[in-house]
C-alpha cells in the first residue's frame, strides 16, 4: 500500500532492469544512490535516509521495459516520478 510522502512508481532511462532497480526516484535531485555493500539507498552524506519515500528491498520492485530512449536522453536519468505528498 502506498502511503503519504512515498513514491509509487517512476520512469528511468537505464541500460537494463538490474540498473533500473538501483536508481532512486530522487536520483539527481538529492543524490540518493544505491550502496551495494550495505544494500540500501544512501544520501549525499553516506547516511541512510529515514524517510526516503522508497523501498530498500529492491528485489521486490517490478521493472518493465517501456521502450527505447532517444539518443539525446542521458542514461540513468529519472524521466518522471509519481510522489504522493502528504
Amino acid at each position: 500500500m502506498i502511503d503519504y510522502d512515498e513514491f509509487s512508481e517512476f520512469v528511468v532511462s537505464a541500460p537494463d532492469a538490474e540498473t533500473a532497480r538501483r536508481i532512486h526516484p530522487r536520483h539527481g535531485r538529492f543524490t540518493t544512490v544505491w550502496d551495494a555493500d550495505r544494500e540500501v539507498f544512501v544520501d549525499c552524506n553516506d547516511g541512510i535516509p529515514e524517510a526516503s519515500g522508497w523501498t530498500h528491498s529492491i528485489e521486490t520492485l517490478e521493472v518493465s521495459l517501456l521502450g527505447t530512449a532517444e539518443e539525446n536522453v542521458p542514461t540513468l536519468t529519472v524521466i518522471c516520478a509519481s510522489f504522493h505528498a502528504g
